[in-house]
């Protein structure tokens, strides 16, 4: 077991979502994005931890910027969505 900062992931079957980026102007495809944040719980081998605080964010593939923070509910919709 650890505590560790882990890093933001893409969450695994979610749609992406066109729109434009306030960053870097590109039109694309936003990926929703897991961020953790607080302790983080977990296995060492493990990449992503098991027990923790999460907000979830699009972000921009272009320029990897976050665009919008969006709710648990949300992005697990987005995710319900794809086939």
């Amino acid at each position: 077991m650890f505590f560790w900062r882990a890093k933001a992931w893409p969450l695994e079957g979610a749609e992406t979502v066109q729109r434009k980026c306030s960053n870097c102007n590109n039109t694309s495809g936003h990926v929703v994005y897991v961020a953790p944040y607080g302790p983080q719980l977990g296995l060492v081998f493990l990449r992503k931890p098991l027990v923790g605080l999460r907000k979830y964010f699009l972000v921009c593939p272009v320029c990897g910027e976050s665009s919008q923070e969006i709710t648990k509910e949300q992005a697990f919709a987005m995710k319900a969505r794809t086939p």
